[in-house]
C-alpha cells in the first residue's frame, strides 16, 4: 500500500469518526437527560448503550491502516506509532492547525 492509498484510508476513517462521533454522543446526552425528565430508566439504557457503542466503534475504527495498531488519540498525528507509516491527511502538514 503506498503513501496516498494510506492516507487516504485515513481521511475516510477521521470522516467515519466525525460523523459518528457528532450523532451518537449528542443522541446519548438527550437519552440521558431524557431519562432524568420523564424518569424513563430504559432510556438510560438506550443511552448508555449508544455510549458504548461509540468506544465500541472507536476502537475498531480509529487504527492505522497499515499495520492495524491502535491510534493515540489526537487530531495532530501524522504517523504511527507503532510502525511509522505516514497517516497524515493528502494536503495538510502537522504544523497546520
Amino acid at each position: 500500500m503506498n503513501s496516498e492509498e494510506v492516507k487516504e484510508k485515513m481521511r475516510r476513517r477521521r470522516y467515519r469518526q466525525k460523523l459518528i462521533s457528532f450523532s451518537l454522543i449528542p443522541a446519548s446526552v438527550l437519552l440521558t437527560f431524557l431519562c432524568f425528565l420523564l424518569n424513563a430508566g430504559v432510556l438510560l439504557l438506550v443511552g448508555g448503550a449508544l455510549a458504548l457503542g461509540w468506544v465500541a466503534f472507536t476502537m475498531l475504527n480509529w487504527r492505522c491502516p497499515s499495520c492495524h495498531g491502535l491510534l493515540a488519540i489526537t487530531s495532530g498525528e501524522t504517523t504511527c506509532e507503532k510502525c511509522g507509516t505516514e497517516i497524515g491527511i493528502p494536503g495538510k502538514t502537522s504544523d497546520c492547525c
